[in-house]
């Protein structure tokens, strides 16, 4: 029984199912980086660009809106209170969605900022 390839290939896996190289590791570039700069109170989609982009990981959004305002994420369109996340100034969070267009976005007050990046 052989345990490796036997054509010296890196990294050399067993044949068997499941197997898992601890020795490297795949790491997605972002597929998108930008910034919302007009997030107003009613709901609208964070990444306003062109539809249809599949991530591989999710997206970390950052709140950049001074005064202390909040930014309201959501997975729907119609996000309620008590759905979905809320930041603060300054806070961010990683969220693990397939599709960039599926995370809706909405701010206490006219003007907000967010920041994210997609892979």
């Amino acid at each position: 029984m052989t345990l490796g390839n036997t054509n010296a290939e890196y990294p050399v896996r067993p044949w068997h199912p499941n197997y898992t190289d601890i020795r490297t590791m795949q790491i997605f570039d972002p597929v998108v980086a930008d910034t919302n700069t007009d997030i107003d109170t009613d709901w609208e989609l964070l990444h306003t660009g062109a539809s249809g982009i599949t991530l591989e990981n999710g997206v970390r959004v950052k709140n950049l809106y001074a005064n202390s305002r909040n930014i309201f994420l959501s997975t729907t369109t119609a996000g309620t209170a008590g759905t979905g996340f809320q930041l603060g100034q300054d806070e961010e969070i990683f969220i693990e969605v397939r599709c960039l267009h599926d995370l809706w976005v909405k701010a206490s007050g006219v003007n907000g900022s967010a920041t994210y990046i997609a892979s």
